[in-house]
């Protein structure tokens, strides 16, 4: 993935593109990394450019926000929103909150 990462910031500086787009299966954890490589690309080589994000599962195409690729990159946030989710729907159903 290293070389992938370093081809893409190479496109970037030396192609200057208008637009990038990543397309990739839902939930295949090597097809995630190109997403996180794009976005590594971009910022290393401190383009303007603001890639955009695809996924494919059961035919179905959805476009992701680049918030959500970095969020993805991140476990701890994962696991903070995660919990924050949890706590927030079990005040709402009327159950005793997790403390």
């Amino acid at each position: 993935m290293n070389t992938v990462g370093f081809k893409i910031a190479t496109m970037i500086r030396i192609s200057s593109p208008a637009e990038l787009a990543v397309l990739t299966m839902n939930g295949s954890p090597h097809c995630v990394q190109l997403h996180f490589a794009v976005e590594q690309a971009v910022q290393q080589t401190g383009s303007e450019l603001k890639p955009r994000h695809f996924v494919v599962e059961k035919d179905e195409m959805r476009e992701v926000t680049r918030e959500t690729v970095w969020l993805a990159r991140h476990l701890r946030d994962v696991d903070m929103l995660l919990e924050s989710s949890k706590k927030t729907s079990m005040s709402h159903s009327g159950k005793a909150q997790k403390t």
